[in-house]
């Protein structure tokens, strides 16, 4: 081989290594990228399971204050019934 063709062989080894290291810096940053987004999603996930399960205790309380609520009116409907009336 003469010096010209070694040195289209090295320039062409030496654009192969540079595009692997790219390759390679692109696979990085996508994986780091991939993880950066996982938690986020982990997080957004997280925060909505809280509101689901904070909306499902807010209807199971509204069943119940309206039971007491009903309760009371019974309670004030029979204490108006024994109490006598004021003149």
């Amino acid at each position: 081989m003469s010096g010209a063709e070694w040195a289209i062989t090295a320039a062409f080894a030496a654009h192969a290594l540079a595009v692997i290291a790219a390759l390679v810096k692109l696979v990085a940053w996508a994986a780091a990228s991939q993880a950066k987004f996982e938690a986020r999603l982990d997080g957004i996930e997280s925060k909505v399971d809280n509101d689901v399960a904070g909306r499902r205790i807010v209807a199971e309380l509204r069943a119940d204050v309206a039971a007491i609520k009903a309760t009371l009116a019974e309670l004030k409907e029979q204490i108006r019934r024994f109490t006598p009336e004021r003149q």
